[in-house]
């Protein structure tokens, strides 16, 4: 590292490609190149940004961006170097790999982690990177995996056409639904007629214990939950939790035994040579300034904050698609739970746990003066008052 922190200092790019969404600037007559924003792609990285804040899923901008041919970055350098592009997709990986880079807000790495100044702090190399450190780590948050339900099946053809598929379960065994697309007739006059969507409990579906076994209309169940949601919650001012990006615990615990493995070497004697001692302290500084920096971020992870978003939950459910809502559904922790058969035996029983937007109220509530603890929500339709304390 000793041959580039020159150049680290005074912010001078080192080799290869530039970064997604910068470019290679020369200055001081060609002597050194730095990185700056390319302002022709910058559109597509901030429309990326906003669309990501606003809760739409990776999947939605991949097909949309693809739909309406804006090139990848790495079309994007061919072009730009007169070569002809390879008509690269975008896929939801691709972006979700380049919010996870470290470029995003400009940070510097070496072997994997961040290079730190004499203060601690990360090295950045553009003057003016992508974002700020805090809205990256906001960034990041955004698109990590929703938590899956237990049990819940992975890869199944038909979630994507499904609005509950993972979130909803059997109300007799509490197993998780599966979709399933029924064939649908042929009227008397060749007609065809497509079938319905319906939810399935899993364990019975599998030959398991349920003795009733979910079997309901999809779209009635989807219908009440939209329905709940805006009458509910969506009148509500929406908050959320301050992103404080991927836990840096592995990294912490590597700078600490690295930190103690410096001290003891140097209470051995391994740094009395001439000149020695200074590189020792240098090293220290760096090492204990990176431990206090992961350590200040872990400790703001298990406490993340509330923020208010300015939007009403009810408008941020209105301009999402299906795709998006199952996430938003997940992302909270929103639990529904549906019988065949409710106190009406004619129509299914349904009930619904609003999970961690709950949770978000009751610690506003909490926070405020004069504001007792909430009690849980819990919005049922049909169901005998048993089955709403039953559930989970």
């Amino acid at each position: 590292m000793n041959g580039v922190q020159t150049r680290l200092e005074n912010r001078s790019w080192l080799t290869g490609a530039p970064p997604t969404g910068y470019r290679i600037k020369a200055v001081e007559g060609g002597k050194r190149k730095i990185l700056e924003i390319d302002q022709d792609f910058y559109p597509y990285v901030e429309e990326i940004f906003s669309r990501i804040r606003e809760g739409q899923s990776t999947h939605r901008i991949a097909r949309d961006f693809n739909s309406r041919g804006i090139p990848t970055w790495s079309d994007y350098l061919r072009k730009l170097k007169g070569e002809e592009p390879q008509g690269k997709q975008w896929q939801s990986t691709i972006i979700n790999k380049f919010i996870r880079s470290p470029w995003v807000p400009g940070v510097y790495t070496y072997k994997g982690e961040a290079v730190l100044d004499d203060q601690g702090e990360p090295v950045i190399l553009p003057e003016k990177p992508l974002t700020t450190m805090d809205e990256w780590t906001d960034l990041v948050d955004r698109i990590k995996p929703a938590p899956k339900a237990e049990g819940a099946p992975t890869g199944s053809r038909n979630g994507a056409k499904s609005l509950l598929s993972g979130i909803a379960h059997c109300g007799e065994c509490g197993a998780p639904v599966t979709s399933l697309l029924g064939s649908g007739h042929t009227r008397k006059d060749g007609t065809k007629v497509p079938g319905h969507r319906y939810y399935r409990c899993s364990n019975k579906f599998k030959g398991g214990a349920c003795a009733q076994g979910l079997y309901v209309r999809a779209d009635a169940l989807d219908a009440w939950v939209d329905q709940e949601i805006r009458g509910s919650v969506g009148q509500w001012d929406m908050y959320e939790r301050a992103g404080v990006g991927p836990s840096q615990a592995r990294e912490l615990q590597s700078a600490k035994v690295r930190l103690e493995k410096l001290e003891g070497d140097f209470l051995a004697g391994n740094y009395d040579g001439e000149g020695q001692e200074e590189s020792y302290h240098r090293m220290h500084k760096s090492l204990s300034g990176k431990v206090a920096l992961l350590a200040k971020q872990e400790e703001e992870r298990a406490h993340p904050t509330l923020k208010a978003t300015g939007k009403k939950y009810g408008e941020v459910w209105e301009a999402k698609d299906q795709e998006d809502r199952r996430e938003f559904l997940r992302t909270y922790q929103v639990k529904v739970w549906a019988w065949d058969k409710g106190t009406d035996e004619s129509a299914a029983g349904m009930v619904m746990d609003l999970g961690d937007i709950q949770t978000m109220a009751e610690e506003l509530s909490l926070s405020l003066p004069g504001k007792g603890k909430m009690t849980r929500q819990l919005i049922s339709h049909n169901v005998p008052e048993e089955h709403r304390f039953k559930v989970p």
